[in-house]
């Protein structure tokens, strides 16, 4: 027996726990396990319902901006180089 529970519901998801229960005499925990989420990963792509994709958040920091806009020189370690030009833009 399988009961579907509303565990959260996130920014673009609905977080499903699913309780399970079986005969610990007859099958494996894992294999039974196995079976559940293959057959509601099978209904998902049956009824046309697509896993999210994972959701990746940049941070635009100064050196990400240079490095984007090529405006600046970046040190090794990702850092913005400090410029050392005169008034006349003449490097130092």
């Amino acid at each position: 027996m399988i009961i579907p529970l509303v565990h959260e519901l996130g920014v673009s998801t609905v977080n499903i726990r699913a309780l399970l229960w079986s005969d610990s005499r007859r099958h494996e925990s894992i294999t039974v396990l196995d079976a559940a989420i293959k057959a509601v990963k099978s209904r998902l792509d049956r009824d046309g319902i697509e896993m999210p994709a994972n959701i990746v958040v940049l941070h635009a920091t100064p050196s990400f901006r240079a490095a984007l806009r090529r405006d600046a020189q970046l040190t090794p370690a990702g850092n913005v180089r400090p410029d050392r030009s005169d008034s006349n833009g003449t490097q130092q």
